[in-house]
């Protein structure tokens, strides 16, 4: 288990690496940190041997001796994981594999797909796939009362008027499962009870730039029209 301060020098070579692309030298999150490099090296290299990084040997263009590399530092998926963080290129496969679950939900109905997405819950442990799987059962849910439209105007309004993005994810949940509880649909409102506060706990603990992903996601999916039924 990471301990707070290896888990602080973790996210500092996450983040720089998300920004670049690149591997990360040691002296750019002693930079970050406000920590000595050798500190830097000693708590990277602890890293790697417990496989949250790997080394790269990588030789900089701009030095005088082209044949001198620099020992530099990048995440391995358990950092990822470890963090409850997802690159760039995991959030565009966890939007495409959203999305087409909403056209599977118009060929073989909402319910059906409610169902498989409940089940696959428990075992997600990244916090923006979990909550983003979580709001697009929801959004389904709604497809399956009388009034939908209606509802998903309503959703729409509270995801436009909150500039507040932890506000605005918490509060949505409430009203969409408000309106389950409403039409009657109580079996289907137990279901999602279970996860509910996960869901609320993930989202205040969330970084603002996956909220903002989030956010910006159920957008998306509210705009889609309800399957009939």
């Amino acid at each position: 288990m990471l301990t707070r301060r290896r888990q602080e020098f973790l996210k500092a070579v996450v983040e720089l690496h998300q920004k670049t692309g690149q591997p990360v030298h040691y002296t750019e999150v002693a930079q970050a940190l406000r920590v000595s490099p050798w500190t830097a090296y000693d708590i990277l290299t602890l890293l790697t041997k417990a496989g949250y990084l790997e080394v790269v040997h990588q030789v900089d263009r701009k030095e005088e001796s082209p044949g001198r590399s620099k020992v530099k530092f990048r995440p391995t998926p358990l950092a990822f994981e470890s963090l409850g963080t997802c690159t760039a290129k995991d959030w565009e496969n966890i939007q495409a594999e959203l999305l087409e679950r909403l056209r599977e939900a118009d060929r073989k109905g909402a319910r059906a797909v409610i169902g498989e997405t409940l089940k696959e819950l428990p075992k997600i442990s990244n916090p923006l796939t979990f909550c983003a799987k979580l709001l697009l059962a929801l959004i389904l849910a709604l497809w399956t009362i009388r009034k939908a439209a209606q509802a998903l105007v309503v959703v729409r309004e509270v995801l436009t008027s909150f500039n507040a993005t932890e506000t605005a994810l918490i509060l949505l949940v409430g009203l969409i499962v408000g309106y389950i509880w409403k039409a009657g649909k109580k079996e289907l409102g137990r279901a999602f009870n279970g996860h509910l506060a996960r869901y609320v706990d993930e989202v205040r603990k969330m970084e603002e730039g996956d909220r903002e992903k989030l956010l910006a996601f159920v957008r998306d999916i509210a705009l889609v029209s309800p399957s009939p039924g």
